[in-house]
């Protein structure tokens, strides 16, 4: 995907962080499927099985969200696209902005829940 030339650097960035992600994901579950399999008791005190139930259900909410990452890099690339197709290396700047409003709320979900900050019932 890094090497295509069709799509822009950013975009096929975005594909690759999003790739990464979901390979981090498929780690977490197989960890929460070694849990269940041997019976280890579902502890609150144990910090590992905390990190994986929150970054899987971070990168739930990055899918989720995903959609209006794109669209927002889309409209930045629409209607500023003299700057953005250049390829500057200025132009990272969009595809940090996206990752971060995509992946930041996500993660205070998932730390909120998790915390019981916020309780769903």
């Amino acid at each position: 995907v890094i090497k295509l030339d069709v799509l822009h650097r950013n975009f096929r960035w975005q594909l690759c962080i999003a790739s990464s992600y979901y390979a981090i994901q498929i780690y977490c579950r197989f960890i929460l499927l070694y849990y269940e399999l041997n019976d280890i008791p579902n502890n609150k005190r144990d910090i590992l099985l905390f990190y994986v139930e929150t970054i899987r259900d971070t990168i739930i909410g990055y899918f989720c969200a995903i959609p209006g990452s794109f669209a927002i890099e889309r409209y930045v690339a629409t209607h500023y696209w003299m700057w953005y197709e250049q390829g500057s290396l200025s132009t990272i700047s969009v595809l940090l902005f996206v990752e971060a409003e995509n992946i930041i709320p996500a993660f205070v979900n998932s730390y909120m829940l998790y915390t019981g900050i916020c309780y769903f019932a």
